[in-house]
């Protein structure tokens, strides 16, 4: 059971039961209207005020009434199209609710029409409504009850626990956002690069860098120096070690609490051999000539490595800083 929406299209079942308990919501006129073009979309809406018994109009734009009947066409034809969708999910046997309430037909309208010489469910005892109770409050207990219930929406709303990045721990993050070097962009191509190739997809690497770069809007004359960098990586002594670890693992993401805070972050590489764990962040900026920024960035390595070792209890032995360039 449940609200049929967009992401159900899919979704099959032996048996499948449309059942609309309150109905249709009926003779509402539109709102908002938005033109559904191939390219772009435009949006128009009315503005409404609070009136004695309803809302009332306000304000409208230019043309509105043939706005809203266009809106009307296109919810109509939606409603149509989702009628389809849930009859059509039914494998083996479709079950669709017929009744009224006075004049006004509650159900799936659409589908009364081919209903005529199918066969009816009878209706038990057990399955007869019950008439609602129906329920008396004096004023003072509406108001004590409407009072609780900001109360308990609003602690509904104060936060259990809170989110932090490693680099906010750090306590500098224009170190980490001010884009210096080839950029951010750049240096998340380079961390995808290294991934890639850590996993063994160094032979489609020039496809992969193409695609990349197609995809941020960036210049294709970026994939040559993008390969010669991972390239030279691949050949590095360090990469040569990481492979003869029994553990590896790239761009690992983590996520630990610390209180009532989960601290998530981002580990570029890490591998274990027999003594221990090796932590390896990359960067595209030469830190060796800014001391602040070396410093943020061996303070982002050790809180990596303490976390670390709380989460897996083992030893981390050496964390290293790796210019990329």
């Amino acid at each position: 059971t449940g609200m049929l929406t967009n992401r159900d299209v899919y979704t099959e079942a032996p048996v499948v039961i449309l059942a609309d308990p309150l109905g249709a919501i009926v003779g509402r006129d539109p709102e908002i209207h938005v033109k559904r073009m191939a390219d772009s979309s435009v949006g128009y809406f009315t503005v409404m005020k609070e009136g004695e018994h309803r809302n009332e109009l306000a304000a409208m734009p230019e043309n509105w009434a043939q706005y809203a009947a266009d809106e009307a066409l296109y919810k109509n034809a939606e409603a149509a199209w989702l009628d389809y969708v849930a009859a059509t999910r039914a494998m083996n046997i479709l079950v669709v609710s017929t009744y009224r309430e006075g004049d006004r037909v509650k159900g799936w309208e659409t589908f009364y029409g081919y209903l005529s010489g199918m066969e009816k469910i009878a209706v038990t005892k057990d399955a007869v409504p019950q008439k609602r109770a129906l329920l008396k409050l004096t004023r003072k207990q509406w108001t004590k009850e409407t009072d609780g219930m900001k109360v308990r929406a609003q602690k509904a709303g104060e936060e259990s626990y809170h989110v932090a990045s490693v680099t906010s721990l750090v306590k500098a993050p224009g170190i980490f956002t001010d884009g210096l070097g080839e950029g951010m962009a750049w240096g998340s191509l380079v961390h995808r690069a290294l991934e890639a190739c850590g996993k063994g997809r160094s032979q489609q690497l020039d496809g992969l860098v193409k695609n990349w770069l197609r995809d941020e809007n960036m210049s294709m004359g970026l994939a040559e120096p993008l390969i010669r960098l991972a390239d030279g990586m691949l050949k590095s002594p360090l990469w040569q070690r990481m492979q003869q670890a029994e553990e590896k693992y790239f761009e690992l993401p983590f996520s630990t609490k610390q209180e009532d805070t989960v601290i998530t972050g981002v580990m570029d590489l890490i591998f274990k051999e027999p003594d221990g764990w090796v932590i390896v962040d990359y960067k595209t900026d030469d830190f060796e000539k800014d001391p602040v920024r070396k410093a943020a960035y061996t303070k982002q390595l050790e809180v990596y490595a303490d976390f670390w070792k709380k989460m897996t209890g083992e030893r981390v032995k050496e964390m290293l800083l790796e210019y990329v360039s």
